[in-house]
């Protein structure tokens, strides 16, 4: 179990898409022994976004901006994202993240219950990509 990790030692997962949006889980039931609780990073390059809107019945989620620029659709509202901009959403409510700026944008992401299913995440299970620690 990984109670501490730093993301560089943690595997991504690049997306088959165009996009080619990588996905990265730090905390996780599989990984650290969390039962309520997972956490992550959306890394979207310049001009990408996640393929539609999501909405995770029984989740609820937190969305930190860590780096670059954007926009996120939030119950078909929109808001601007900037370095330091977190946003809740509520279980059930639609949300989808775009990169409207000229460098990557890394979204950290925190949800609980954790809306995957025990081994894993969708695109650890629909084989994106692995792209190995640095």
């Amino acid at each position: 179990m990984r109670r501490v990790v730093s993301a560089k030692n943690v595997i991504a997962y690049e997306s088959p898409t165009p996009d080619k949006r990588k996905f990265r889980v730090l905390v996780e039931r599989d990984f650290s022994g969390s039962k309520s609780v997972a956490a992550g990073q959306l890394q979207l390059p310049p001009g990408s976004a996640q393929p539609g809107a999501e909405a995770h019945p029984n989740t609820e989620e937190i969305y930190y901006c860590a780096h670059g620029r954007g926009k996120l659709i939030l119950d078909g509202k929109e808001y601007l994202l900037e370095e330091g901009i977190t946003a809740y959403v509520a279980p059930g409510v639609g949300h989808q993240v775009f990169n409207t700026g000229d460098e990557d944008l890394l979204m950290i992401w925190f949800e609980s219950p954790p809306s995957c299913e025990v081994g894993g995440y969708k695109p650890m299970k629909l084989g994106w990509k692995q792209i190995p620690p640095v």
